[in-house]
């Protein structure tokens, strides 16, 4: 190779490992103990290339071939016409073959400190020399790119060679800052899957119970294929739920991003630019689940286009798409599709445990019989439309709403508030209820359909797709019913009632374990796929641009913002009072 070569190093041993590394292609190599790569242009003679190794950083350096490192090198700069890239050792662990696809050459920037190996191409330098982006231990890389990118020289491409990845640096997004993600990979304690449920809060909902109801069947799923995982909650959840059970697996929400994962799997939607960060610094490749997309459907959900712009970044580059039903696989595909993003949606269908037998002997909590309407506080659940038009039903009603719900009606009926009854609790309404009303307009399941359907209640739902699917699925003795007019809601409800009703229970054969087989099983087919780095390269580039553009439409709406909290804090101080009086 006819290029002069000056190789940067901080230890004298290391010089004489690495030289008698280089005796066939390479011949025209010059050391230097000063790695300072601000020192460079001190020497008279110029270079084609300077490469600056940190050798404290690197455990087996005589085993690395230096010599074909190099030339390797060389070439993808030369090909690339990029400036310069990092290329990670790595020391600490084997790297898988799907990895290696990668070609383990990395587009970085970084403080030069935290490099193991930099490599620059030394005629761009001299053309533009670094002088004056140099900062004492690192090199203003944003600077230096805007001015080289007017001076002509591209040095923002993306290609096979390379993975660009965007740093979070405490809660402050710094645009300037990246890391390289196979030198993360090499340098973090790993895992093959992660399981990420750090959304989890302390209430408890549909969500939640998808959430943990799986985790037993895919721990199981996973040590039977022999791939390593880890769970990750939040300190809160895990007391909440208490989830000792699976101690020997979780990572705590707070320390998580001390690891990385090559798969990470949300049985959840990513509704926040936070979480896509995260995603991009915390692993290679990730699995989201679409339970539903009401929140992008519905305006007075989705007051902003920051969630829809964020939804559909999720989507189009997500590695896989799960949903837990086909109807609502169908309505996630379809509404993207809308959005000319034409991705798989893999259906999978969730169910309910059978825990009643638990609570055979459970309170009532009504002498008499009554319906109990299930819902919560948003609008397309349709409660407040459904008491309305119950107004003159002189059957006993439980409802399960919200706060705003518990103060209107709170006087004349029962009701327990969304998100602050136990699973116990919930499941005791059911039971010792006649009937279930469930008015809700929108689904992408629906368990509370399986919850009446095990107890042996009648059941009145809207009709809708996933209310049919549930019915065809499930429903072995025709106790779900339809209703598609609010008007008439008072004389259906009153004659279902009435009919006979011996509370004989329904068995759904359907169990959790299936589900999170089945999952387990889509997460080892991408396992086994070789990772798509082209792939990785647009998911980086486009969330780069929209932190950038985000940036600066938070910054406009700083104070906006900051209204908007004041008064939403305002508003839970009203209903704070109103409560208690």
């Amino acid at each position: 190779m006819n290029k002069t070569i000056l190789i940067l190093i901080d230890n004298l041993l290391n010089i004489d490992i690495i030289s008698k590394n280089l005796n066939s292609q390479i011949n025209k190599v010059t050391f230097s103990l000063d790695s300072k790569i601000e020192n460079i242009y001190l020497e008279d003679k110029k270079y084609d290339y300077i490469v600056n190794i940190n050798s404290s950083n690197i455990l087996n350096i005589s085993e690395i071939n230096w010599e074909e490192l190099i030339i390797n090198s060389i070439l993808n700069l030369e090909e690339l016409d990029q400036h310069g890239f990092s290329t990670p050792i790595f020391t600490t662990k084997e790297i898988p073959d799907r990895i290696k696809s990668l070609n383990s050459k990395n587009y970085v920037y970084k403080d030069i400190k935290d490099v193991t190996i930099l490599f620059i191409k030394g005629i761009i330098f001299y053309n533009l020399r670094l002088t004056k982006y140099i900062n004492k231990s690192y090199i203003e890389w944003e600077n230096y790119i805007n001015d080289s990118n007017e001076y002509g020289f591209v040095t923002l491409i993306q290609s096979k060679f390379f993975i660009l990845v965007k740093e979070i640096i405490k809660n402050d997004i710094a645009p300037s800052n990246y890391i390289d993600l196979l030198y993360k990979y090499s340098v973090s304690k790993s895992y093959s899957i992660g399981i990420d449920l750090s959304f989890i809060g302390t209430q408890f909902n549909g969500t939640t119970e998808y959430s943990i109801s799986i985790l037993n069947s895919l721990i199981l799923y996973f040590k039977k294929i022999n791939l390593s995982f880890a769970i990750i909650l939040k300190r809160d959840s895990y007391k909440k739920f208490n989830l000792n059970e699976f101690d020997d697996f979780i990572i705590f929400d707070d320390i998580k991003d001390n690891y990385f994962y090559e798969i990470l799997f949300l049985p959840h939607q990513v509704y926040s630019v936070e979480v896509l960060n995260k995603l991009n610094t915390n692993c290679f490749q990730f699995i989201v689940t679409y339970l539903d997309v009401i929140a992008l459907r519905c305006a007075y959900i989705n007051n902003n286009r920051r969630l829809d712009i964020i939804s559909t970044f999720s989507y189009k580059y997500a590695d896989q798409i799960l949903s837990i039903s086909e109807t609502s696989s169908l309505d996630v595909k379809t509404y993207f599709y809308n959005k000319m993003v034409d991705r798989e949606v893999i259906s999978i269908l969730i169910t309910k445990a059978n825990k009643t037998q638990l609570l055979d002997k459970s309170p009532s909590l009504s002498k008499e019989k009554y319906i109990l309407i299930m819902g919560n506080g948003f609008k397309h659940k349709a409660i407040e439309k459904t008491i309305q038009n119950l107004e003159g039903l002189k059957i006993p009603i439980i409802i399960f709403g919200d706060r705003i719900i518990s103060i209107k009606y709170g006087k004349k009926y029962k009701v327990f508030v969304s998100g602050k009854v136990s699973e116990d609790e919930m499941i005791s309404l059911y039971k010792n209820s006649d009937m279930l009303v469930y008015p809700s307009l929108y689904e992408g399941f629906g368990l509370p359909v399986l919850v009446a359907l095990q107890l042996g209640c009648k059941i009145l739902v809207f009709q809708t797709k996933v209310n049919l699917e549930l019915k065809q699925k499930y429903d072995k003795m025709n106790r779900i019913y339809f209703f598609n007019d609010f008007s008439k809601l008072n004389d259906i409800v009153y004659k279902i009632f009435n009919e006979d009703n011996n509370k004989q229970p329904i068995k759904i054969d359907r169990s959790w374990d299936n589900v999170g087989e089945e999952i387990g099983e889509k997460i080892k087919i991408l396992y086994q796929k070789p990772i798509e780095i082209d792939f990785i390269n647009r998911r980086l580039s486009e969330l780069h641009q929209y932190n950038k553009i985000g940036e600066l439409y938070w910054k406009k709406n700083s104070i906006y913002k900051l209204l908007k909290i004041i008064i939403q804090r305002l508003k839970q101080a009203v209903i704070g009072k109103l409560l208690k009086t």
